[in-house]
Protein backbone atom coordinates (compact mmCIF):
# COMPACT_ATOMS: atom_id res chain seq x y z
CA UNK A 1 0.00 0.00 0.00
CA UNK A 2 2.90 2.35 0.81
CA UNK A 3 4.43 1.75 -2.62
CA UNK A 4 1.06 2.42 -4.21
CA UNK A 5 0.80 5.72 -2.33
CA UNK A 6 4.35 6.67 -3.36
CA UNK A 7 3.55 5.86 -6.99
CA UNK A 8 0.40 7.94 -6.76
CA UNK A 9 2.27 10.89 -5.32
CA UNK A 10 5.06 10.63 -7.90
CA UNK A 11 2.68 10.13 -10.84
CA UNK A 12 1.84 12.95 -13.20
CA UNK A 13 -1.60 14.51 -13.45
CA UNK A 14 -2.40 12.70 -16.72
CA UNK A 15 -1.56 9.33 -15.20
CA UNK A 16 -3.81 10.03 -12.19
CA UNK A 17 -6.68 10.97 -14.50
CA UNK A 18 -6.18 7.82 -16.59
CA UNK A 19 -6.14 5.62 -13.49
CA UNK A 20 -9.31 7.22 -12.11
CA UNK A 21 -11.11 6.83 -15.43
CA UNK A 22 -10.10 3.16 -15.66
CA UNK A 23 -11.31 2.47 -12.13
CA UNK A 24 -14.65 4.20 -12.77
CA UNK A 25 -15.10 2.25 -16.01
CA UNK A 26 -14.40 -1.03 -14.22
CA UNK A 27 -17.01 -0.31 -11.55
CA UNK A 28 -19.62 0.83 -14.11
CA UNK A 29 -19.10 -2.18 -16.36
CA UNK A 30 -19.18 -4.56 -13.41
CA UNK A 31 -22.50 -3.13 -12.19
CA UNK A 32 -23.98 -3.20 -15.70
CA UNK A 33 -22.92 -6.81 -16.26
CA UNK A 34 -24.35 -7.84 -12.91
CA UNK A 35 -27.68 -6.21 -13.68
CA UNK A 36 -27.71 -7.72 -17.17
CA UNK A 37 -26.96 -11.20 -15.84
CA UNK A 38 -29.59 -11.07 -13.11
CA UNK A 39 -32.41 -9.42 -15.04
CA UNK A 40 -35.42 -11.32 -16.33
CA UNK A 41 -35.18 -12.02 -20.06
CA UNK A 42 -38.27 -11.52 -22.17
CA UNK A 43 -38.87 -12.09 -25.85
CA UNK A 44 -41.64 -10.90 -28.14
CA UNK A 45 -44.66 -13.16 -28.21
CA UNK A 46 -46.36 -11.23 -31.04
CA UNK A 47 -45.20 -8.11 -32.90
CA UNK A 48 -46.89 -5.52 -35.13
CA UNK A 49 -50.24 -6.17 -33.51
CA UNK A 50 -53.42 -4.30 -34.18
CA UNK A 51 -54.80 -2.67 -30.98
CA UNK A 52 -57.79 -5.00 -31.04
CA UNK A 53 -55.58 -8.06 -31.46
CA UNK A 54 -53.27 -6.86 -28.67
CA UNK A 55 -56.26 -6.43 -26.35
CA UNK A 56 -57.56 -9.92 -27.17
CA UNK A 57 -54.15 -11.52 -26.55
CA UNK A 58 -53.63 -9.59 -23.29
CA UNK A 59 -57.04 -10.73 -22.05
CA UNK A 60 -56.17 -14.35 -22.85
CA UNK A 61 -52.78 -14.07 -21.10
CA UNK A 62 -54.45 -12.70 -17.98
CA UNK A 63 -56.89 -15.56 -18.07
CA UNK A 64 -53.96 -18.00 -18.36
CA UNK A 65 -52.14 -16.12 -15.52
CA UNK A 66 -49.02 -15.62 -17.65
CA UNK A 67 -46.98 -12.48 -16.81
CA UNK A 68 -46.40 -10.25 -19.82
CA UNK A 69 -45.20 -6.78 -20.77
CA UNK A 70 -46.22 -4.40 -23.54
CA UNK A 71 -43.79 -2.37 -25.66
CA UNK A 72 -43.61 -0.44 -28.94
CA UNK A 73 -46.74 1.59 -28.13
CA UNK A 74 -48.84 -1.50 -27.50
CA UNK A 75 -47.96 -3.31 -30.73
CA UNK A 76 -45.60 -5.87 -29.13
CA UNK A 77 -46.30 -8.26 -26.24
CA UNK A 78 -43.33 -9.69 -24.33
CA UNK A 79 -43.26 -12.83 -22.18
CA UNK A 80 -40.56 -14.83 -20.43
CA UNK A 81 -37.99 -16.30 -22.82
CA UNK A 82 -38.39 -19.81 -21.42
CA UNK A 83 -42.16 -19.82 -22.03
CA UNK A 84 -42.48 -17.88 -25.27
CA UNK A 85 -43.01 -20.87 -27.58
CA UNK A 86 -45.35 -22.74 -25.28
CA UNK A 87 -47.41 -19.61 -24.65
CA UNK A 88 -47.66 -18.87 -28.35
CA UNK A 89 -48.93 -22.38 -29.07
CA UNK A 90 -51.50 -22.10 -26.31
CA UNK A 91 -52.72 -18.74 -27.62
CA UNK A 92 -53.10 -20.10 -31.13
CA UNK A 93 -54.82 -23.19 -29.79
CA UNK A 94 -57.37 -21.05 -27.96
CA UNK A 95 -58.63 -19.77 -31.32
CA UNK A 96 -57.96 -16.09 -30.67
CA UNK A 97 -58.96 -14.10 -33.77
CA UNK A 98 -55.95 -12.22 -35.08
CA UNK A 99 -55.99 -9.42 -37.65
CA UNK A 100 -59.60 -8.77 -36.69
CA UNK A 101 -60.84 -11.51 -39.04
CA UNK A 102 -62.77 -14.71 -38.60
CA UNK A 103 -62.46 -17.76 -40.81
CA UNK A 104 -64.32 -21.01 -41.22
CA UNK A 105 -63.92 -21.68 -37.52
CA UNK A 106 -67.14 -19.70 -37.19
CA UNK A 107 -68.94 -22.95 -38.06
CA UNK A 108 -67.32 -24.92 -35.24
CA UNK A 109 -70.31 -24.22 -32.99
CA UNK A 110 -73.25 -24.34 -35.36
CA UNK A 111 -76.63 -23.16 -34.18
CA UNK A 112 -79.26 -25.37 -35.76
CA UNK A 113 -81.90 -22.70 -35.22
CA UNK A 114 -80.06 -20.20 -37.46
CA UNK A 115 -81.93 -18.94 -40.49
CA UNK A 116 -80.73 -19.46 -44.06
CA UNK A 117 -79.94 -15.76 -44.43
CA UNK A 118 -77.70 -15.84 -41.32
CA UNK A 119 -75.93 -18.93 -42.66
CA UNK A 120 -75.18 -17.11 -45.92
CA UNK A 121 -73.82 -14.10 -44.05
CA UNK A 122 -71.59 -16.32 -41.90
CA UNK A 123 -70.30 -18.11 -44.98
CA UNK A 124 -69.47 -14.79 -46.63
CA UNK A 125 -67.69 -13.58 -43.48
CA UNK A 126 -65.72 -16.81 -43.24
CA UNK A 127 -64.70 -16.66 -46.91
CA UNK A 128 -63.62 -13.03 -46.59
CA UNK A 129 -61.58 -13.83 -43.49
CA UNK A 130 -59.82 -16.80 -45.08
CA UNK A 131 -58.92 -14.77 -48.17
CA UNK A 132 -57.65 -11.90 -46.01
CA UNK A 133 -55.41 -14.30 -44.07
CA UNK A 134 -54.04 -15.79 -47.28
CA UNK A 135 -53.29 -12.40 -48.85
CA UNK A 136 -51.86 -11.10 -45.57
CA UNK A 137 -49.32 -13.94 -45.57
CA UNK A 138 -47.33 -12.15 -48.30
CA UNK A 139 -44.02 -10.75 -47.05
CA UNK A 140 -44.78 -7.24 -48.36
CA UNK A 141 -48.29 -7.08 -46.87
CA UNK A 142 -48.84 -6.08 -43.26
CA UNK A 143 -52.60 -6.67 -43.22
CA UNK A 144 -55.41 -7.17 -45.73
CA UNK A 145 -59.17 -6.91 -45.86
CA UNK A 146 -61.42 -8.55 -48.44
CA UNK A 147 -64.99 -7.56 -49.32
CA UNK A 148 -67.13 -9.85 -51.46
CA UNK A 149 -70.33 -9.03 -53.31
CA UNK A 150 -72.17 -12.30 -53.91
CA UNK A 151 -75.44 -11.86 -55.85
CA UNK A 152 -78.34 -14.05 -54.86
CA UNK A 153 -79.36 -16.70 -57.34
CA UNK A 154 -82.95 -17.59 -58.12
CA UNK A 155 -85.58 -17.82 -60.82
CA UNK A 156 -86.70 -14.22 -60.37
CA UNK A 157 -83.17 -12.80 -60.02
CA UNK A 158 -81.20 -11.19 -62.78
CA UNK A 159 -79.00 -13.76 -64.45
CA UNK A 160 -76.51 -11.12 -65.60
CA UNK A 161 -75.37 -10.26 -62.06
CA UNK A 162 -71.80 -11.39 -61.46
CA UNK A 163 -69.87 -11.56 -58.18
CA UNK A 164 -67.29 -8.87 -57.43
CA UNK A 165 -64.59 -8.34 -54.82
CA UNK A 166 -62.33 -5.64 -53.44
CA UNK A 167 -59.05 -6.13 -51.57
CA UNK A 168 -57.48 -3.43 -49.38
CA UNK A 169 -53.80 -3.87 -48.50
CA UNK A 170 -51.67 -2.22 -45.83
CA UNK A 171 -48.04 -2.49 -46.90
CA UNK A 172 -44.99 -2.88 -44.67
CA UNK A 173 -43.09 0.38 -44.74
CA UNK A 174 -41.97 1.22 -48.27
CA UNK A 175 -42.65 -2.27 -49.66
CA UNK A 176 -44.50 -2.47 -52.98
CA UNK A 177 -46.12 -5.29 -54.93
CA UNK A 178 -45.10 -6.17 -58.47
CA UNK A 179 -47.71 -6.35 -61.25
CA UNK A 180 -47.36 -10.14 -61.26
CA UNK A 181 -48.20 -10.28 -57.53
CA UNK A 182 -51.25 -8.03 -58.02
CA UNK A 183 -52.50 -10.30 -60.81
CA UNK A 184 -51.86 -13.27 -58.55
CA UNK A 185 -54.08 -11.75 -55.84
CA UNK A 186 -56.82 -11.12 -58.39
CA UNK A 187 -56.67 -14.69 -59.65
CA UNK A 188 -56.59 -16.07 -56.10
CA UNK A 189 -59.77 -14.26 -55.12
CA UNK A 190 -61.47 -15.08 -58.44
CA UNK A 191 -60.62 -18.77 -58.08
CA UNK A 192 -62.16 -18.85 -54.59
CA UNK A 193 -65.57 -17.56 -55.66
CA UNK A 194 -67.76 -19.25 -58.24
CA UNK A 195 -68.28 -17.45 -61.57
CA UNK A 196 -65.96 -14.55 -60.67
CA UNK A 197 -63.59 -13.12 -63.23
CA UNK A 198 -60.14 -11.76 -62.26
CA UNK A 199 -61.10 -8.43 -63.82
CA UNK A 200 -63.90 -8.10 -61.23
CA UNK A 201 -61.37 -7.94 -58.35
CA UNK A 202 -60.13 -4.46 -57.37
CA UNK A 203 -56.94 -4.14 -55.32
CA UNK A 204 -56.24 -0.95 -53.32
CA UNK A 205 -53.44 0.14 -51.03
CA UNK A 206 -53.71 1.99 -47.72
CA UNK A 207 -53.73 5.32 -49.56
CA UNK A 208 -56.78 4.35 -51.62
CA UNK A 209 -54.78 4.07 -54.85
CA UNK A 210 -55.94 1.34 -57.21
CA UNK A 211 -53.12 -1.13 -57.77
CA UNK A 212 -55.04 -3.17 -60.33
CA UNK A 213 -56.50 -2.07 -63.61
CA UNK A 214 -59.46 -3.50 -65.41
CA UNK A 215 -58.20 -6.42 -67.47
CA UNK A 216 -59.77 -6.56 -70.93
CA UNK A 217 -59.30 -9.56 -73.20
CA UNK A 218 -56.87 -7.69 -75.42
CA UNK A 219 -54.92 -6.51 -72.38
CA UNK A 220 -54.58 -10.07 -71.14
CA UNK A 221 -53.11 -11.12 -74.50
CA UNK A 222 -50.90 -8.04 -74.84
CA UNK A 223 -48.13 -9.62 -72.78
CA UNK A 224 -47.87 -12.88 -74.77
CA UNK A 225 -48.18 -10.98 -78.05
CA UNK A 226 -45.36 -8.64 -77.15
CA UNK A 227 -43.21 -11.57 -76.02
CA UNK A 228 -43.82 -13.37 -79.32
CA UNK A 229 -42.92 -10.23 -81.26
CA UNK A 230 -39.67 -9.79 -79.31
CA UNK A 231 -38.68 -13.43 -79.70
CA UNK A 232 -39.24 -13.38 -83.47
CA UNK A 233 -37.33 -10.11 -83.86
CA UNK A 234 -34.44 -11.44 -81.78
CA UNK A 235 -34.37 -14.63 -83.89
CA UNK A 236 -34.13 -12.69 -87.15
CA UNK A 237 -31.58 -10.27 -85.66
CA UNK A 238 -29.33 -13.18 -84.74
CA UNK A 239 -29.51 -14.57 -88.27
CA UNK A 240 -28.75 -11.22 -89.93
CA UNK A 241 -26.08 -10.47 -87.31
CA UNK A 242 -24.27 -13.68 -88.25
CA UNK A 243 -24.10 -12.51 -91.87
CA UNK A 244 -22.75 -9.09 -90.86
CA UNK A 245 -20.16 -10.64 -88.54
CA UNK A 246 -18.85 -12.79 -91.34
CA UNK A 247 -18.73 -9.83 -93.76
CA UNK A 248 -17.33 -7.01 -91.57
CA UNK A 249 -16.07 -8.65 -88.41
CA UNK A 250 -17.67 -9.54 -85.06
CA UNK A 251 -19.77 -6.74 -83.60
CA UNK A 252 -19.03 -4.17 -86.33
CA UNK A 253 -22.41 -4.27 -88.02
CA UNK A 254 -25.60 -3.21 -86.26
CA UNK A 255 -29.00 -4.59 -87.25
CA UNK A 256 -32.48 -3.58 -86.10
CA UNK A 257 -35.57 -5.55 -87.11
CA UNK A 258 -39.23 -4.70 -86.64
CA UNK A 259 -41.84 -7.39 -87.21
CA UNK A 260 -45.53 -6.58 -87.51
CA UNK A 261 -47.64 -9.59 -86.60
CA UNK A 262 -51.26 -10.09 -87.57
CA UNK A 263 -53.35 -11.44 -84.70
CA UNK A 264 -56.68 -11.31 -86.57
CA UNK A 265 -58.25 -14.73 -86.94
CA UNK A 266 -59.81 -15.01 -90.42
CA UNK A 267 -62.22 -17.77 -91.43
CA UNK A 268 -62.94 -18.19 -95.17
CA UNK A 269 -65.67 -20.53 -96.44
CA UNK A 270 -65.68 -21.53 -100.13
CA UNK A 271 -68.43 -23.54 -101.84
CA UNK A 272 -68.07 -25.02 -105.34
CA UNK A 273 -70.48 -27.03 -107.54
CA UNK A 274 -68.93 -30.22 -108.89
CA UNK A 275 -70.35 -31.90 -112.03
CA UNK A 276 -71.11 -35.61 -111.68
CA UNK A 277 -71.32 -38.33 -114.28
CA UNK A 278 -69.42 -39.00 -117.47
CA UNK A 279 -71.09 -36.25 -119.50
CA UNK A 280 -70.89 -33.72 -116.68
CA UNK A 281 -74.65 -33.63 -116.31
CA UNK A 282 -74.66 -34.55 -112.70
CA UNK A 283 -76.24 -37.39 -110.80
CA UNK A 284 -79.81 -38.37 -111.82
CA UNK A 285 -82.18 -38.08 -108.92
CA UNK A 286 -85.54 -38.69 -110.69
CA UNK A 287 -86.57 -39.48 -114.31
CA UNK A 288 -90.12 -39.60 -115.76
CA UNK A 289 -91.32 -40.23 -119.35
CA UNK A 290 -94.90 -39.86 -120.58
CA UNK A 291 -96.20 -40.88 -124.09
CA UNK A 292 -99.53 -39.66 -125.62
CA UNK A 293 -101.09 -41.89 -128.45
CA UNK A 294 -103.26 -40.47 -131.34
CA UNK A 295 -107.07 -40.96 -131.07
CA UNK A 296 -108.80 -43.90 -132.97
CA UNK A 297 -112.15 -43.65 -134.88
CA UNK A 298 -114.98 -46.13 -134.42
CA UNK A 299 -117.08 -47.83 -137.23
CA UNK A 300 -120.23 -45.89 -136.40
CA UNK A 301 -118.74 -42.75 -137.80
CA UNK A 302 -119.62 -41.87 -141.42
CA UNK A 303 -117.33 -43.07 -144.05
CA UNK A 304 -114.60 -40.78 -145.13
CA UNK A 305 -113.91 -39.94 -148.61
CA UNK A 306 -111.62 -42.64 -149.88
CA UNK A 307 -110.01 -40.24 -152.22
CA UNK A 308 -108.53 -38.34 -149.31
CA UNK A 309 -105.84 -39.57 -147.02
CA UNK A 310 -107.20 -39.59 -143.46
CA UNK A 311 -105.55 -37.17 -140.94
CA UNK A 312 -103.83 -38.81 -138.04
CA UNK A 313 -102.13 -36.97 -135.08
CA UNK A 314 -98.65 -38.31 -134.32
CA UNK A 315 -97.86 -39.76 -130.86
CA UNK A 316 -96.10 -37.39 -128.38
CA UNK A 317 -93.51 -38.40 -125.73
CA UNK A 318 -92.46 -36.22 -122.74
CA UNK A 319 -89.35 -36.91 -120.62
CA UNK A 320 -88.49 -35.24 -117.32
CA UNK A 321 -85.05 -35.80 -115.76
CA UNK A 322 -83.91 -34.21 -112.45
CA UNK A 323 -80.17 -33.95 -111.83
CA UNK A 324 -78.30 -33.08 -108.63
CA UNK A 325 -74.87 -31.47 -108.82
CA UNK A 326 -72.15 -32.23 -106.23
CA UNK A 327 -70.98 -29.55 -103.76
CA UNK A 328 -67.56 -28.98 -102.20
CA UNK A 329 -67.29 -26.74 -99.13
CA UNK A 330 -63.86 -25.63 -97.91
CA UNK A 331 -63.20 -23.67 -94.70
CA UNK A 332 -59.82 -22.01 -94.28
CA UNK A 333 -58.93 -20.62 -90.83
CA UNK A 334 -55.77 -18.57 -90.56
CA UNK A 335 -54.16 -18.87 -87.15
CA UNK A 336 -53.34 -15.55 -85.39
CA UNK A 337 -49.71 -14.52 -85.28
CA UNK A 338 -48.93 -14.49 -88.99
CA UNK A 339 -46.26 -12.09 -90.21
CA UNK A 340 -47.74 -8.98 -91.76
CA UNK A 341 -44.57 -7.03 -92.54
CA UNK A 342 -40.82 -7.15 -91.76
CA UNK A 343 -38.62 -4.06 -91.72
CA UNK A 344 -34.83 -4.42 -91.52
CA UNK A 345 -32.40 -1.61 -90.80
CA UNK A 346 -28.64 -2.23 -91.14
CA UNK A 347 -25.89 0.10 -89.97
CA UNK A 348 -22.52 -0.67 -91.59
CA UNK A 349 -19.09 0.38 -90.28
CA UNK A 350 -18.01 1.73 -93.69
CA UNK A 351 -19.41 2.67 -97.05
CA UNK A 352 -19.59 -0.05 -99.70
CA UNK A 353 -20.04 -0.06 -103.45
CA UNK A 354 -23.49 -0.20 -105.03
CA UNK A 355 -22.92 -3.70 -106.39
CA UNK A 356 -21.73 -4.96 -103.03
CA UNK A 357 -24.66 -3.29 -101.31
CA UNK A 358 -27.10 -5.00 -103.68
CA UNK A 359 -25.49 -8.38 -103.09
CA UNK A 360 -25.51 -7.88 -99.33
CA UNK A 361 -29.14 -6.80 -99.49
CA UNK A 362 -30.09 -10.01 -101.30
CA UNK A 363 -28.20 -12.15 -98.79
CA UNK A 364 -29.89 -10.44 -95.84
CA UNK A 365 -33.28 -10.70 -97.54
CA UNK A 366 -32.78 -14.43 -97.98
CA UNK A 367 -31.58 -14.86 -94.40
CA UNK A 368 -34.51 -12.93 -92.91
CA UNK A 369 -37.10 -14.35 -95.32
CA UNK A 370 -38.20 -10.98 -96.71
CA UNK A 371 -41.11 -10.94 -99.16
CA UNK A 372 -41.40 -7.78 -101.31
CA UNK A 373 -44.98 -8.64 -102.25
CA UNK A 374 -45.89 -8.49 -98.56
CA UNK A 375 -44.37 -5.04 -98.17
CA UNK A 376 -41.11 -6.04 -96.49
CA UNK A 377 -38.31 -3.49 -96.74
CA UNK A 378 -34.61 -3.22 -95.97
CA UNK A 379 -32.47 -0.09 -95.56
CA UNK A 380 -28.67 0.41 -95.37
CA UNK A 381 -26.64 3.17 -93.81
CA UNK A 382 -23.04 3.60 -92.74
CA UNK A 383 -21.17 5.59 -90.11
CA UNK A 384 -17.68 6.98 -90.67
CA UNK A 385 -15.25 5.92 -87.94
CA UNK A 386 -14.49 8.66 -85.46
CA UNK A 387 -10.82 9.55 -84.91
CA UNK A 388 -9.52 8.27 -81.64
CA UNK A 389 -9.22 10.94 -79.03
CA UNK A 390 -5.85 11.46 -77.48
CA UNK A 391 -5.83 10.48 -73.89
CA UNK A 392 -5.49 13.44 -71.58
CA UNK A 393 -2.21 13.41 -69.71
CA UNK A 394 -2.71 12.24 -66.21
CA UNK A 395 -1.12 14.42 -63.57
CA UNK A 396 1.55 12.74 -61.60
CA UNK A 397 0.54 12.08 -58.09
CA UNK A 398 3.34 11.98 -55.65
CA UNK A 399 2.59 10.33 -52.43
CA UNK A 400 4.69 11.46 -49.61
CA UNK A 401 4.53 9.53 -46.45
CA UNK A 402 4.75 11.90 -43.55
CA UNK A 403 5.67 10.26 -40.35
CA UNK A 404 5.67 12.22 -37.19
CA UNK A 405 6.57 10.96 -33.80
CA UNK A 406 6.48 12.79 -30.52
CA UNK A 407 9.69 13.05 -28.59
CA UNK A 408 8.24 10.82 -25.91
CA UNK A 409 6.76 8.32 -28.41
CA UNK A 410 9.93 6.28 -28.83
CA UNK A 411 10.42 5.78 -25.12
CA UNK A 412 6.82 5.65 -23.90
CA UNK A 413 7.14 2.04 -22.87
CA UNK A 414 10.48 2.56 -21.24
CA UNK A 415 9.31 5.56 -19.15
CA UNK A 416 5.76 4.37 -18.47
CA UNK A 417 4.32 5.33 -15.10
CA UNK A 418 3.46 2.57 -12.66
CA UNK A 419 -0.17 3.75 -12.64
CA UNK A 420 -0.47 2.78 -16.29
CA UNK A 421 0.52 -0.75 -15.38
CA UNK A 422 -2.23 -0.65 -12.76
CA UNK A 423 -4.67 0.40 -15.53
CA UNK A 424 -3.63 -2.57 -17.67
CA UNK A 425 -4.17 -4.86 -14.69
CA UNK A 426 -7.60 -3.32 -14.16
CA UNK A 427 -8.55 -4.06 -17.77
CA UNK A 428 -7.44 -7.67 -17.28
CA UNK A 429 -9.68 -7.88 -14.20
CA UNK A 430 -12.51 -6.45 -16.27
CA UNK A 431 -12.08 -9.19 -18.83
CA UNK A 432 -12.10 -11.77 -16.04
CA UNK A 433 -15.35 -10.36 -14.71
CA UNK A 434 -16.91 -10.50 -18.17
CA UNK A 435 -15.94 -14.15 -18.52
CA UNK A 436 -17.31 -14.86 -15.04
CA UNK A 437 -20.62 -13.21 -15.89
CA UNK A 438 -20.87 -15.30 -19.06
CA UNK A 439 -20.36 -18.46 -17.01
CA UNK A 440 -22.98 -17.31 -14.53
CA UNK A 441 -25.38 -16.62 -17.33
CA UNK A 442 -24.97 -20.10 -18.72
CA UNK A 443 -25.57 -21.55 -15.27
CA UNK A 444 -28.64 -19.43 -14.87
CA UNK A 445 -29.94 -20.55 -18.28
CA UNK A 446 -29.64 -24.15 -17.06
CA UNK A 447 -31.40 -23.23 -13.81
CA UNK A 448 -29.64 -22.28 -10.50
CA UNK A 449 -31.03 -22.76 -7.09
CA UNK A 450 -31.32 -19.92 -4.57
CA UNK A 451 -28.31 -21.20 -2.59
CA UNK A 452 -26.11 -21.29 -5.70
CA UNK A 453 -27.12 -17.75 -6.57
CA UNK A 454 -26.15 -16.50 -3.10
CA UNK A 455 -22.76 -18.23 -3.30
CA UNK A 456 -22.11 -16.74 -6.73
CA UNK A 457 -23.00 -13.22 -5.58
CA UNK A 458 -20.75 -13.55 -2.54
CA UNK A 459 -17.84 -14.64 -4.77
CA UNK A 460 -18.41 -11.64 -7.04
CA UNK A 461 -18.43 -9.27 -4.03
CA UNK A 462 -15.21 -10.85 -2.67
CA UNK A 463 -13.37 -10.56 -6.02
CA UNK A 464 -14.54 -6.99 -6.45
CA UNK A 465 -13.31 -6.03 -2.96
CA UNK A 466 -9.91 -7.67 -3.50
CA UNK A 467 -9.30 -6.00 -6.85
CA UNK A 468 -10.84 -2.65 -5.92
Amino acid sequence: MASLIDNWNSASTGARIAFGAAAAAIVAVAVALALWALRDERQPLFTDLDPRDAAAIATELERMKVPYAVSDDGTTILVDKANVHATRLKIMGKGVDLKGTVGFEIFNNTDFGMTEFAQKINYQRALQGELARTVGALAEVKSARVHLVLPESGLLRRAAAKPKASVTLVMRGAERLSPEQIQGIQRLVAASVAEMEPSAVTVLDQQGVALSRRAEPEDEAAGPRLDAKREYEAYLARKVGTVLDQAFGPGRGIVSIDVALDYDQVKVTREDLLPAGRDGGGAIVRRRESTQSPPTYSAALPAVDTMREPYRRPASTTSEVEYQLGRRVEQTVSAPGAVRRISVGVLLPRDIQAADAESLKQVIAMAAGLNPARGDAIAFSWVAPQPARAAAPQPEVKLQAARSMSPRGSSIIEHADPLLWWGVAALAVLGLLAALVAVLRRRRARGLSAKQREETLSQIRTWTAQNG
